[in-house]
């Protein structure tokens, strides 16, 4: 995992990120390194340390290896008040969209890669392939699970992703 909770705040500050369940009943103990019952004396159980990356205020944590599923999560300062909260869809690995927004989301065929073909999900209203936010990136296959490249016709091939 690499710093995929993030958080902006003032330079200069301790932060530590805190990961809970999406319905809030259990959160990550450093100690066990499982998701647990949150007990709020024991927060310091509960604390990811958080790292100013730019030395501008930009902080981020690292995502503990839970399961795929939605996650909240909290930054809070040395004395445990809370300075910024999000929400993070996991695959078990990385961040992923939440399925709502790609659903929502322009779909595009991208070949302008000198070999692979890719689908690629840009965040509504965001702008075009060129300019807008990407969400996901699936290489194309055929039939047969080769990736799709340009130097093949696609015309009258079925393809998979």
């Amino acid at each position: 995992m690499a710093r995929e909770l993030q958080c902006d705040a003032a330079v200069s500050l301790t932060l530590y990120a805190l990961v809970f369940s999406a319905d809030l009943s259990t959160a990550w103990n450093t100690d066990t390194e499982e998701m647990d019952a949150f007990v709020l004396v024991a927060i310091a159980d509960n604390r990811l340390t958080a790292t100013d990356q730019t030395g501008l205020g930009n902080y981020t944590a690292d995502m503990p290896a839970v399961p795929a599923g939605k996650y909240n999560f909290i930054f809070v300062d040395g004395d445990d008040e809370r300075i910024s909260a999000g929400v993070i869809y996991w695959d078990g690995t990385a961040e992923v969209p939440d399925v709502s927004e790609l659903e929502a989301a322009d779909k595009y065929i991208d070949n302008a890669d000198d070999a692979q073909w890719y689908r690629v999900w840009i965040r509504k209203g965001s702008g075009d392939l060129d300019t807008g936010t990407e969400l996901l990136r699936k290489t194309l296959n055929n039939v047969n699970g080769v990736p799709l490249i340009n130097d093949r016709t696609v015309a009258g091939q079925a393809i998979s992703e």
